[in-house]
């Protein structure tokens, strides 16, 4: 009698456990569905993106292209080339239904090629380096595997070597651009970016006559945070 009564005792045991072990399992379950899930939104819905580009500044397409007419561009007498070299972060401070504000920094290292002065004079090889810091306004339509967005930006920049009209050294790089970017994959975006570039001295000293680019990047971002 005192063996069966130990035997109920165990089976009621068991039992208890068991039962308490599945509640333990179906919890643990949601919680590791609900992280997973958090992390595939998180996954699909990244802050911050790192951009890599390259590219190039032109004043008239003959520059780049087997173009002998120099109508075609800026129309301005000088001649400076710029390859770039940049990387892009880009910080969302603000979104709204299908659109943002970005905080974008831009650092680069770019190489150039230039006329001193600016007629009948050899190419030259020159560098740029700085980094530059703007405001992007993004759009991004729904269900479309793209954005597009209007860019400012501006920073300090050092320059090896310049047309004659503007003295080279430290000098402010200023731009002014419209974006692309469309997805591959999941935070994976191909980019493109196009408009004008302007750099002087701000008056620092003299010749401070300025240089303008038309300006074409492509690259790539990826979301990271």
């Amino acid at each position: 009698m005192k063996i069966i009564t130990q035997l109920e005792n165990l089976r009621i045991n068991v039992h208890y456990l068991c039962d308490k072990s599945s509640k333990l399992l179906k919890i643990a379950s949601i919680l590791i569905l609900a992280h997973t899930s958090s992390g595939q939104e998180n996954l699909i819905r990244k802050r911050d993106k790192i951009r890599v580009l390259t590219g190039w500044g032109f004043q008239y397409l003959g520059q780049i292209l087997p173009i002998h007419d120099n109508s075609y561009g800026l129309g301005t007498p000088y001649d400076y080339r710029v390859t770039f070299f940049e990387m892009q972060y880009q910080r969302k401070l603000k979104a709204y239904k299908s659109s943002s504000i970005d905080l974008l920094l831009m650092p680069q290292i770019n190489s150039t090629t230039l006329k001193k002065e600016d007629e009948n004079t050899f190419l030259q090889q020159g560098h740029e380096l700085g980094v530059n810091v703007g405001i992007s306004i993004r759009k991004s339509p729904a269900n479309k595997p793209y954005s597009y967005y209007l860019a400012l930006s501006s920073g300090p920049h050092y320059t090896s070597d310049t047309p004659g009209r503007q003295t080279p050294g430290f000098i402010f790089s200023d731009n002014l651009f419209v974006g692309l970017d469309y997805e591959v994959f999941t935070n994976a975006n191909v980019s493109f970016q196009f408009g004008f570039r302007h750099i002087s001295n701000a008056g620092i000293s003299n010749p401070n006559g300025g240089i303008n680019n038309v300006i074409g990047k492509i690259g790539v971002s990826l979301g990271v945070f």
